[in-house]
């Protein structure tokens, strides 16, 4: 059978939305496996090809190996493709999800289950004849991919013409219709972490920045730009008697000079010990620790390493307030790397059996050298490469905990989208709950992510709600961007840098490129600073991702407003009674990145078109004993005025007023007709503060007010 699209076919197919079976990249293998991923298995030696010969038609199909049978478990082995869709993931609506299969020979099993949202189809048998499978399935906006399940029975399996169809699909505003209603506010009363730092690494690539003919006008644009308040290093004295630090020292007092010491923290990661401590004599490969004459590993050897390299940075000048013993000690990186399990383990790597080190048991010796120090940083681990599969937890679970002042994690995986995970930011929600509901008795820094390729459209936008997310749900108290420089002539990091030494390969004048991530990054690290306090906030509708901050002192305040969805006009409600409030906007479709609005007038509703981003700042300007802490729906103010209880309504409503002291002792509860405008109820209160509730209409305002 060939694979042969007639017209009328080719129309009927157009007609009737089958426009989703481009949502699948790669169904028919006729050249390659390219959309497709091992999400699981791979460590138990299941594999995935392309083959040719067994096909169901055409000339190629994927060949799945599967060792393992576990009926219960068929998730063991997963091979995935995520569907190619602008936001979330399907549109809301019905789909058939259709597919071919046999085996090579004797009986198997697979299901389909979908990510994002979770569909599981029921196990199938297969044959050594190729069958047609389906999945009828629904969308409610969020179905993101699917994965072929197929560990439940060991065996080697042919897949064949993977096709999508949408049975029925809900009406989609393409984005440039018209704007719908929203409100967005502050919850002050809601308090959760404080924000010890929001920026990002320069670790490699340092002379192109240091020595790069803008190199003034890259710093200006990268810090003052940014407003940073975190910034990570690397700990690259492998030789503490040769190593030359002047590179990073620049980077490090361009940053001091323009932000100031106090405003930014500094956060220090090792890549690799010394070649000499490595099993494979070489800073660079997937290896750990040696072992000495007495057949242990090295770990003392590698503390005292560390605390002479950390004495040595710290006099040239560069003082970090965190350090990590070792970047990714889980990533098998062929560059500068050095492995630790969790715990000391027996592995087979590439055919070589070793013991690896335990980041257990180096922890102690490293915080105990590190300890003899006169100036002593905070210390952070285990730092792995992402927060799915547990991974994070089975290094938490071995160590001390005592030992670390701060959790320290990657998003390189979240254990739910394994392609183009960066796209995808609530794949992160889940494991980002599981590590705030385990470890949120301690803060967590979230120290490295980004995309890892060229930028696409919207990164802008997904960097911002990655960021948001973060907050939200993991309640990091540092957000620090992998790269916010990097050496390349692709468009990549924060601001990809162009060879300094060769203006022939330069992409624009300047030689550097400010990049999509840069503007998402920004609309909160220019806007919160260090110290403030990430707090609740209030939205009414679905499409927008809220994150809130509130300054130390209660006077400023800031929401990051995401709109992921259709378009919006969106209100917004500040969280004083009285204040100033100023706009920064990117929209994707107006190609506006980071346009400063300037002051806003809060009775306007802000134009929000589908992916774009609004930064509002607050600052009160009304009496600072008087803070508004209610709903995002704003219909009632209260406030002492004269000696009494003012309480400004919207409209007409029966209310309750309910006034308390810091003690909890009630001095007003009572019912009250109110009328549009303001209202005076009697206060005969002594000079305290006070807290003033008042519900009408099915709505609640709590105000703190001293009177």
């Amino acid at each position: 059978m060939n694979k042969l699209f007639t017209l009328s076919a080719i129309s009927l197919f157009s007609f009737s939305m089958a426009n989703a079976a481009s949502y699948i990249s790669n169904g028919f293998f006729e050249q390659n496996v390219d959309g497709w991923a091992m999400w699981n298995g791979g460590d138990d030696g299941a594999s995935f090809e392309r083959e040719s010969g067994t096909q169901f038609d055409g000339v190629g199909c994927m060949m799945v190996v599967n060792p393992i049978s576990d009926p219960e478990n068929q998730w063991k082995v997963q091979i995935h493709t995520s569907f190619e869709v602008d936001g979330d993931g399907l549109p809301a609506g019905e789909y058939e999800l259709s597919y071919y299969i046999r085996t090579k020979s004797g009986t198997g099993s697979v299901r389909v289950s979908t990510s994002g949202e979770e569909n599981y189809q029921g196990d199938q048998e297969v044959t050594a004849s190729y069958s047609q499978k389906t999945l009828k399935f629904t969308s409610k906006g969020e179905v993101d991919g699917f994965n072929f399940d197929i560990a439940h029975t060991a065996n080697t399996y042919f897949i064949d013409n993977v096709t999508l169809k949408a049975l029925s699909v809900e009406p989609q505003d393409p984005g440039n219709g018209e704007y719908t209603k929203a409100s967005v506010g502050i919850d002050i009363s809601d308090k959760h972490q404080e924000v010890l730092g929001i920026g990002g690494g320069i670790v490699y690539y340092q002379s192109w920045f240091t020595e790069h003919p803008n190199s003034e006008a890259i710093f200006d644009t990268i810090y003052t730009g940014l407003g940073l308040s975190a910034l990570r290093i690397g700990n690259w004295k492998q030789d503490i008697n040769e190593h030359n630090v002047k590179d990073e020292l620049t980077v490090y007092n361009e940053a001091v000079k323009r932000l100031g010491r106090e405003n930014f923290i500094v956060e220090m990661s090792s890549w690799a010990a010394p070649g000499s401590l490595k099993e494979n004599g070489d800073v660079n490969g997937p290896y750990t620790l040696k072992k000495g004459s007495d057949g242990n590993f090295v770990y003392n050897e590698y503390a005292e390493w560390w605390k002479k390299s950390l004495a040595k940075y710290q006099e040239e000048g560069i003082h970090p307030d965190y350090i990590s013993m070792q970047n990714e000690p889980d990533m098998e990186a062929t560059y500068a790397a050095t492995l630790f399990d969790a715990t000391e383990h027996y592995v087979d790597y590439t055919g070589k059996q070793f013991d690896r080190a335990g980041y257990d048991k180096a922890l102690p010796i490293f915080v105990s050298k590190i300890k003899e120090l006169n100036e002593v940083p905070k210390i952070l681990g285990p730092e792995v490469l992402g927060i799915g599969y547990g991974n994070t937890q089975k290094y938490m679970d071995a160590l001390d905990a005592s030992l670390l002042d701060g959790l320290a994690f990657h998003y390189y995986h979240s254990g739910e989208n394994a392609d183009d995970r960066y796209s995808k930011p609530n794949a992160f929600v889940n494991a980002q709950k599981e590590l705030a509901t385990k470890y949120g008795n301690m803060p967590q820094f979230m120290t490295e992510n980004c995309a890892m390729r060229a930028e696409k459209s919207g990164n802008d936008v997904h960097t911002a709600w990655i960021v948001a997310n973060s907050f939200n749900y993991n309640r990091v108290g540092s957000y620090m961007y992998w790269n916010l420089l990097w050496g390349t002539s692709d468009m990549d990091g924060c601001i990809a840098v162009n060879n300094p030494w060769d203006k022939s390969q330069w992409k624009t004048d300047e030689g550097y490129q400010v990049c999509l991530d840069y503007h998402g990054l920004r609309h909160f690290s220019k806007f919160v600073p260090k110290g403030y306090i990430c707090v609740g906030s209030t939205t009414d509708n679905s499409d927008l991702v809220c994150t809130s901050f509130v300054s130390p002192d209660g006077k400023k305040a800031t929401i990051v407003v995401i709109n992921k969805g259709n378009n919006h006009a969106v209100k917004v409600n500040s969280p004083f009674e009285s204040s100033v409030a100023r706009l920064t906007m990117t929209a994707t479709s107006k190609d506006e990145r980071s346009k400063d609005y300037g002051v806003i007038n809060l009775d306007d509703e802000i134009q929000m078109p589908k992916m774009s981003i609004a930064t509002i700042t607050f600052e009160n300007n009304g009496s600072p004993d008087c803070v508004k802490q209610n709903s995002a729906d704003n219909t009632i103010i209260a406030s002492f005025a004269n000696g009494n209880l003012q309480i400004m309504a919207s409209e007409s409503a029966d209310a309750t007023v309910e006034v308390w002291d810091v003690t909890g002792k009630v001095w007003i509860n009572k019912a009250i007709s109110l009328n549009a405008g303001v209202n005076t109820v009697e206060a005969n209160l002594p000079s305290a503060v006070y807290f003033v509730k008042v519900i009408a209409n099915g709505k609640q305002s709590v105000v703190k007010c001293i009177k």
